[in-house]
């Protein structure tokens, strides 16, 4: 196997598919890159253990070794609009965005040198926005039209692709620097924006007509940098940082009139703090604090209500403003085999109220992010790692943009952007309802391949301390999850060996009680652990 052209057309594989839709969550900025840092809420500045450190933190892969890391990611949004209110009926409504499922692949690499120098490449996916809302749910007085009164379907389609060649070196055994050329590609496009490109009956709202909307995929490239610092302070404690000044990207001239700064589109700054700390030797936590700069960038971070042109120097954009994000994420090595995750991940939503209307194209308004993941070490060098992010419901509501152009009222009252959507329950009293928020999940699978680069002499395999000799001394008494130490295991016949209530899904019980009653019974409490929940509903008739 030729050890260099692997490598580079993996690079390439990558970066073809990641050409693709995407919608992400810290406004459009993903929770996190690469699989094990997805799986612990996107903490990863002062995580050492992948070949993602051209996104996260590129100090951190001279620590890595040498290794390649290709991950696949499903990403499922739901998103829909409502307005209501509107002193023209038939502007009130509510649309689903059709686009639901998008693939977003992911690419690590990195060859140690010598013991203190590494280089390597991270191709991924920065962010993007999609929505596809259909027609013909609205009537702005010239017959059936899109939420924002154009023809056909509305929505847009933005995708950022990052390429980052990285270098990282060792200042000493415990301190470590590197730098990321970030090398940039974005496509974007448009359609049914017709009501703002100076169609008759409407407003001029823009300065440059016939290049707003409806112009296939129009093509950015640009680059910047990225700069990180990691230190070891302990043997349980390190520190990292990370700094991306904004990328400069050429302008998307086929939406030239709907973009700010003549359709100017540069990837915003963005910085981030972490730490890790190890309270035993098996439990690893990781803190991140994340700021990305949207205000910075004219065409998202300027007020939808500029009185200028769109397409304008210092014209209307987006509303973004700035957000903050926190990362919390645990990582528990069971033994050599296994490795489970958990994290949260809180950010802000960077839509403002008073830009909510022009947002029905983007709306990025997630906020909490719950995650889980684990790598199986199939071998020294082969290990597999999955991922899954859960996160609940948000919405955002303000007055329609179109009460400007109507008058007061005209336009809505109230326009709201969801996502997930809210689901209505069924009209009866009494109801007690329970429904899952949380519609919005992403799922990422990736596998780690670094059989091909180290010698015998540079793989270890060191298990768990105490693991081995925890194995050799079962017990038999099982313990609730989590199974730290001390645990001791059940033996039983085969055939007994099974959960008391044995079902696919959670069992409930349901319980109706007169009016008379005025008291209800409490259970005692379980006694054992079970892999399968219960779920108590009363009502009263």
């Amino acid at each position: 196997m030729n050890r260099l052209h692997l490598p580079l057309k993996m690079v390439a594989l990558a970066a073809a598919l990641v050409a693709g839709p995407a919608f992400a969550t810290n406004g459009y900025f993903p929770h996190g890159y690469g699989i094990r840092a997805k799986g612990m809420g996107g903490a990863s500045v002062a995580m050492t253990e992948d070949s993602m450190g051209g996104a996260n933190n590129p100090a951190t892969m001279v620590w890595a070794g040498s290794r390649l890391d290709a991950g696949l990611e499903l990403f499922s949004p739901h998103r829909d609009a409502e307005r209501s209110g509107a002193g023209f009926a038939t502007l009130n409504g509510s649309v689903d965005s059709d686009s639901k499922y998008f693939l977003v692949p992911e690419l690590g690499y990195n060859r140690m040198l010598n013991n203190d120098l590494s280089v390597g490449v991270t191709v991924y996916g920065n962010g993007g926005m999609n929505t596809d809302y259909p027609e013909g749910n609205f009537n702005c007085g010239g017959g059936a039209a899109n939420m924002l009164c154009g023809s056909g379907g509305l929505g847009v389609d933005l995708m950022q692709l990052v390429v980052a060649p990285t270098v990282s070196y060792k200042i000493n055994s415990s301190h470590s620097v590197g730098a990321s050329l970030l090398l940039g590609y974005q496509q974007f496009k448009a359609k049914g924006l017709q009501a703002f490109d100076n169609a008759p009956g409407f407003p001029p709202f823009t300065g440059a007509p016939g290049s707003v909307t409806n112009n296939g995929y129009s093509r950015s490239h640009g680059f910047g940098i990225r700069l990180g610092y990691y230190g070891r302070l302990t043997d349980v404690l390190s520190i990292g940082a990370a700094y991306a000044p904004k990328m400069n990207m050429s302008r998307f001239k086929e939406y030239a009139g709907l973009f700010a700064d003549n359709g100017d589109f540069d990837i915003p700054a963005h910085f981030a703090v972490g730490l890790s700390f190890m309270p035993v030797p098996a439990v690893t936590v990781a803190l991140d604090y994340q700021r990305i700069k949207y205000s910075g960038v004219g065409s998202v971070g300027n007020a939808s209500s500029v009185p200028l042109p769109l397409g304008a120097a210092g014209g209307p954009g987006f509303g973004w403003r700035d957000i903050d994000v926190l990362k919390l994420g645990v990582q528990w090595r069971i033994d050599s085999a296994w490795t489970l995750r958990a994290g949260l991940n809180r950010g802000q939503n960077p839509v403002t109220s008073e830009n909510v209307t022009f947002n029905i194209l983007a709306p990025g308004v997630m906020k909490q992010h719950y995650t889980g993941g684990f790598t199986w070490a199939m071998s020294p060098t082969d290990e597999l790692s999955a991922s899954l992010m859960i996160a609940p419901r948000q919405s955002v509501s303000g007055p329609s943009m179109f009460n400007a152009v109507m008058g007061a009222g005209a336009g809505g009252s109230r326009v709201i952007i969801r996502t997930p959507p809210t689901v209505a329950p069924a009209k009866r009293v009494p109801m007690t309802t329970s429904t899952s928020p949380l519609d919005s999940r992403s799922i990422m699978v990736t596998t780690s391949l670094t059989r091909c680069w180290p010698s015998a002499s540079n793989v270890t395999n060191t298990a768990a301390p105490g693991r081995l000799r925890a194995y050799s001394t079962p017990v038999w008494m099982a313990a609730p999850w989590p199974r730290f130490t001390g645990w001791r295991i059940t033996w039983a016949p085969a055939r007994s060996a099974i959960s008391a209530v044995s079902s696919r899904l959670p069992s409930s019980t349901h319980t109706t009680c007169s009016k008379t009653v005025r008291r209800s019974p409490i259970t005692s409490p379980m006694t054992c652990a079970s892999l399968n929940a219960g779920t108590m509903i009363q009502t009263s008739r």
